[in-house]
């Protein structure tokens, strides 16, 4: 699990350009959906993996496949319990920016929605395109004041 927050981490800090203006918040919401997603579909290659050797009925693939539920299911519920709270902190310490915040979070939201049931290697949510232009237009707006 500890090598998956780790590559999560990584990957959050290479994914957004940490500049002095930009906000935490963005880097957050990056971060978090980076966890959940690697989570899930590193549980699911694991299961493929025992499915390959073991057969799709066998008790270890089942076992590993309840386990990448399980694992995305609460990676998901716990980064939604900490983002909302910053996302308040956010809200109150750059109210001009609420709307843009609000956004970005929305569609965050229904990307961290999507990743509660894990996913095959390759697979991204539908609303993720929205959610890289509500990033974008926030990032934008922190790189304006």
């Amino acid at each position: 699990m500890y090598k998956h927050f780790l590559i999560a981490a990584a990957l959050a800090a290479s994914v957004s350009t940490a500049n002095a203006a930009e906000s935490a918040f963005v880097i957050h919401l990056e971060g978090m959906a980076a966890l959940c997603h690697i989570t899930g579909q590193a549980r699911m290659v694991d299961a493929a993996e025992i499915k390959r050797r073991n057969g799709a009925q066998s008790q270890k693939y089942r076992a590993h496949v309840e386990k990448a539920f399980a694992d995305a299911s609460k990676c998901v519920t716990d980064v939604k319990e900490s983002t909302k709270e910053k996302f308040r902190e956010q809200i109150a310490e750059n109210p001009s920016l609420r709307q843009p915040l609000t956004d970005a979070y929305a569609a965050w939201l229904g990307v961290i929605d999507w990743l509660r049931v894990p996913r095959d290697y390759g697979e991204y949510p539908p609303g993720e395109d929205a959610y890289k232009a509500a990033i974008n237009r926030l990032k934008a707006e922190f790189a304006a004041m």
